[in-house]
């Protein structure tokens, strides 16, 4: 635990940081569960070989270009190409561990946390036709699924056994199991 505390640093702690249940308005709870997963993804999964190879491929792009000036300012434009999306950054967190949920419906829900969360760091609210109280009740399970997946990827990352957070999210933890029905990870005949 404790190397995992010191390679992962703020990863970890700033999960905790969530978990003390202070009030919060349900929106900047998501947007921190949000940015929190981010900086555990850039600290554990960030140097991948797809984005060493995009990061070469831009190097390459840009060396082509002729007029300095040009190259100088499209590198500027570049500069962080090679990293993956939002949505392709909580897709892998959720995926590097085993939650049992098919891992289409896992890409779903991250590009779902991926555009809300740009539509309230962007914007301050949802766009679209959707009504407040339905917005804020689909955060709110949001909000509850994603603290499961976290806690999830945490047991995980400092060596929880498969079958033991298998275990946890399928048999001991009732409310894991009725967020994943919410978040339709799940049938809600399971």
């Amino acid at each position: 635990m404790v190397k995992k505390r010191n390679d992962v640093g703020s990863g970890f702690y700033l999960y905790l940081g969530v978990r003390r249940r202070e009030q919060n308005y349900i929106e900047n709870t998501f947007v921190t569960l949000i940015a929190r997963l981010e900086a555990l993804h850039r600290k554990t999964m960030n140097n991948t070989a797809e984005s060493r190879y995009v990061k070469e491929q831009v190097i390459r792009i840009i060396a082509d270009v002729a007029d300095r000036k040009d190259r100088k300012w499209l590198s500027g434009c570049l500069k962080h190409a090679h990293e993956p999306n939002l949505a392709k950054r909580l897709s892998d967190i959720f995926s590097s561990v085993d939650l049992g949920v098919p891992p289409r419906r896992l890409r779903k829900f991250a590009s779902q946390c991926a555009e809300i969360r740009n539509d309230l760091s962007h914007f301050g609210e949802r766009r679209g036709s959707i009504g407040y109280q339905t917005f804020i009740r689909d955060v709110a399970i949001k909000n509850a699924t994603l603290s499961v997946i976290y806690h999830a990827v945490i047991l995980n990352e400092i060596g929880v056994g498969r079958e033991i957070i298998h275990e946890w999210l399928n048999v001991r933890c009732f409310s894991a199991k009725a967020y994943f029905v919410e978040a339709g990870f799940l049938n809600k005949e399971t």
